[in-house]
């Protein structure tokens, strides 16, 4: 939705509702308080992408009495982000085009099959492999040291929030991505439990009493596997991995936010910067501490 005074310079509403918020606007015309008003189509996704609408939600965990992470509102741009997880094959084909245009130091990474989601990178590899995508598709890279785009080494990059190339989600993008657009639950398919048949995980189980011959028990109460360890399905061999696609995606679309392999983000750490964190669109402590 985009507004105008006069007809000819138009800016766009930024609290115009999205698909699947349920919110409204509402608009008062007056004499001394006019507009006028024009929609127009919303750029679509990448291949391979969704979009996460703008809104405000709840970021942090109150269940099970956690200190470490205490709830509070924060309000996130619009924005895209992929279905799944990088896998094997996309990392290769974008490693590959990396290692002969100035991107020296890419690591090959592991993965099951090339479905599967490339495992052992680390972070500053994350970081580059999205500035050489941005750079495969001629789009402009977001990560730069020193000014100059972030093609080796292991220096802390500065992130262009405005470039239109790849880049890893905010810790707070990610939740409300990895959410589906709900609210007060554990698990991003509405439920409060979790099972082999929601997603790929290691199922936790101990004696409870410490007695060699007393039954295991499932370690987490909301744990409803029916054997413990890895997934029956994935567990033949290391990295126990499934493919990047499986299980049901999420409100937004996408796949595997829980379980499978851990995921980056841009953010540093910090202890208790949920308390001092910006309401809007926040990127994290400006360095770890």
């Amino acid at each position: 939705l985009f507004r105008s005074d006069d007809l000819v310079d138009w800016a766009r509403v930024p609290a115009f509702p999205q698909d699947g918020t349920g919110g409204l606007m509402q608009y008062e015309f007056t004499r001394e308080r006019r507009g006028f008003f024009r929609i127009l189509p919303g750029e679509p996704p990448p291949p391979g992408f969704v979009l996460v609408p703008a809104a405000t939600f709840t970021m942090g965990d109150a269940m099970d009495g956690l200190a470490d992470a205490p709830t509070h509102t924060v309000s996130v741009s619009a924005f895209f982000i992929g279905q799944t997880e990088v896998t094997k094959a996309r990392w290769d084909l974008v490693r590959d085009w990396g290692l002969a245009n100035g991107y020296t130091d890419l690591p090959a990474g592991g993965g099951k099959a090339a479905d599967h989601p490339v495992q052992d990178i680390d972070w500053h590899a994350a970081v580059k492999w999205c500035n050489a995508r941005s750079e495969l598709e001629r789009l402009q890279p977001c990560y730069t040291v020193g000014g100059a785009v972030c093609r080796t080494g292991s220096l802390a990059p500065a992130c262009n929030w405005s470039a239109n190339g790849y880049r890893l989600p905010t810790e707070a993008e990610w939740e409300k991505a990895a959410r589906g657009g709900l609210a007060g639950r554990r698990f991003p398919w509405g439920v409060n439990v979790i099972g082999f048949a929601l997603a790929n995980y290691f199922s936790y189980w101990w004696d409870d009493d410490g007695i060699v011959f007393t039954p295991e028990v499932r370690y987490y109460h909301y744990d409803l596997a029916a054997t413990k360890g890895h997934h029956p399905d994935y567990d033949d061999a290391e990295p126990y991995t499934s493919p990047a696609g499986s299980f049901s995606a999420n409100g937004y679309g996408l796949h595997n936010v829980v379980g499978n392999v851990k995921e980056w983000c841009w953010d540093w750490y910090a202890d208790e910067y949920y308390v001092a964190s910006p309401a809007s669109d926040p990127h994290g402590p400006a360095s770890s501490f």
